[in-house]
């Protein structure tokens, strides 16, 4: 979303397990998982000021008002929420801005509207809840930016790209065809491949495998005695 270089997740406690599958579906928020949180956004946001004026799509420095920070929330929001932003989001996040650039100027508003964005429960937490936009106790169709957003996590373990957007953007993502093609489209990408091997890693416990072998090298074949040489 933003070009960071490297797996900046990676600082982030893994994921509990249900079953064979990372999931944090029923894990606790603790103060550790709120601060590593707080901590990545600022390095990301950090890292990413320096390519502030390619991020934003007008020049946030020549901008005296809020203007620019309400394209750059609206176009960059949407990437991180994989929907478009409410009316009280949009404008959270712009007096957020507003706040840094009075402290330290455009860059320091920039820098705090995406550790925002990073820190957002609708970023770090999947919550597509169907055409009526809250959640419900009986099942109801998906809208689609919340098939753009399963769609990509599932084939990409990643966020929509731009044509998953604009289709979903005029609702035709839902069509049956349309549907059937982006798939096709996805699963060219090399991103499926990375996807669907991680899915089997996991299901499989072929991540474990390395410490197995070393185990059993250690323990000999049955993992009873030490293995001796013959």
């Amino acid at each position: 979303m933003l070009g960071v270089e490297g797996r900046p997740a990676d600082a982030l406690a893994p994921d509990e397990r249900m079953g064979p599958f990372h999931s944090n579906a029923i894990a606790p928020i603790t103060e550790l998982l709120v601060q590593q949180a707080a901590e990545l956004a600022a390095r990301v946001a950090s890292e990413a000021e320096g390519r502030m004026d390619l991020i934003a799509p007008c020049s946030l420095t020549d901008d005296d008002g809020t203007s620019c920070a309400t394209e750059l929330v609206e176009r960059l929001g949407q990437r991180a929420y994989r929907r478009p932003l409410e009316a009280d989001e949009i404008q959270g996040l712009v007096s957020l801005y507003a706040l840094g650039r009075q402290s330290g100027g455009a860059s320091r508003g920039f820098r705090l509207v995406i550790e925002g964005l990073l820190q957002s429960p609708s970023f770090l937490y999947h919550a597509e809840v169907g055409e009526s936009g809250v959640p419900s106790e009986t099942p109801e169709p998906i809208d689609g930016y919340g098939l753009a957003s399963r769609l990509s996590f599932f084939l990409w373990n990643s966020i929509p790209d731009t044509e998953l957007v604009d289709l979903a953007a005029d609702s035709s993502l839902i069509e049956r065809d349309v549907l059937a093609s982006q798939v096709d489209r996805m699963l060219r990408d090399p991103r499926a491949g990375a996807t669907i091997a991680l899915f089997h890693r996991q299901w499989l416990g072929l991540s474990e495998l390395p410490a197995a072998r070393s185990r059993r090298s250690r323990w000999g074949p049955a993992g009873l005695c030490p293995a001796t040489s013959r």
